[in-house]
């Protein structure tokens, strides 16, 4: 075969490569986003968090013209879910509305969280926070933070539910107890339905929960008593029942933050895209409250905001987590 047929398939395979490598480029700086985009929550699907991750979704979808769809990996405290968002390509499409637990916490509670919470992730939007509430049974006399005390003086052995051992509940039972000067009797429960079942029905005389609908429907409804909020003003759901600072103990304030993250080293413009984009929507009213009635205080605000919660957190309960002998697992 003579040179000269040798040189258009020469000249095609070059075409090839540069077409190649415009493909390539042009994909690199396309607009974000191009594609689906996963937001992962690590908790169970019809929580307070999974519907303000599908809310989101729902509104980002609509607001940037591409599917944003919601999956729970759940498992370790939110460890595993928050872990499959740090491994991720940080390319713009993989997320996790993760929570302080696993963004600040669990790094004193296990030995392993499968990621560097520091490293790893990218802050994109602290968007709110759920703040923890005391409460009572319905047969106690304890309705405020005073008639506790009198009570825990009185019985050594009184009782109080969490949501498990390590979590914000019973971290809020320590300071509790701490605040007040008081002992009283941890129960862990296999989550916070059921210490919140348990103190409906008289089982136990005190429990702790993060304010999501439920609770706060059985407040209102005189199936527990409300005995303090933990925030540092009054839940505008629970507008009647008093916070701990109001009654005398500022230093019983506690709450789970939550997040929206990305793996380490997102595109700048992206997180600035994002960011701008569930501020907006978390300010409308409708939004706000819609978000009250599922137990959230609302936040908003830039990335940093994130780092510095994740600081605060840091500083506030490690020590509260070690004072409690609570080791890592």
């Amino acid at each position: 075969m003579s040179f000269k047929y040798r040189l258009p398939a020469a000249i095609l395979l070059v075409a090839a490569s540069l077409c190649g490598t415009l493909d390539r480029a042009s994909a690199q700086g396309e607009e974000w986003p191009a594609r689906t985009v996963t937001i992962i929550v690590p908790f169970p699907a019809g929580g307070s968090q999974d519907v303000i991750a599908r809310m989101m979704a729902q509104h980002l979808e609509k607001a940037l013209g591409r599917p944003f769809v919601v999956e729970n990996r759940l498992g370790a405290g939110g460890n595993i879910g928050t872990a499959a968002a740090a491994k991720a390509a940080p390319d713009g499409y993989t997320f996790v509305l993760s929570s302080s637990g696993p963004l600040a916490n669990n790094r004193f509670l296990y030995k392993n969280l499968g990621y560097d919470p520091d490293r790893d992730l990218a802050p994109v939007s602290l968007v709110g926070q759920f703040p923890m509430v005391i409460i009572s049974a319905p047969n106690t006399q304890i309705t405020d933070i005073k008639s506790y005390i009198a009570r825990a003086g009185r019985e050594p052995s009184l009782e109080i539910g969490t949501p498990g051992a390590g979590t914000m509940g019973a971290l809020t039972a320590s300071l509790l107890e701490s605040a007040t000067k008081t002992k009283v009797l941890h129960v862990p429960y296999a989550g916070g339905a059921p210490a919140l079942n348990a103190t409906v029905g008289n089982q136990i005389p005190l429990a702790t929960d993060v304010v999501n609908g439920a609770v706060v429907g059985m407040i209102s409804s005189g199936k527990v008593n409300g005995v303090a909020i933990t925030s540092v003003k009054r839940f505008s759901g629970l507008p009647n029942l008093a916070t701990a600072a109001e009654q005398g103990y500022p230093q019983i304030e506690a709450g789970v933050h939550f997040a929206l993250v990305g793996p380490a080293n997102l595109p700048a413009a992206i997180v600035a895209k994002l960011n701008s984009e569930i501020d907006r929507y978390i300010a409308v009213p409708e939004t706000r409250a819609k978000l009250e009635s599922l137990g959230a205080e609302v936040i908003g605000g830039k990335p940093e905001a994130v780092t510095a919660m994740v600081s605060d957190s840091l500083r506030r309960w490690q020590p509260i987590i070690q004072a409690n002998g609570i080791e890592p697992r």
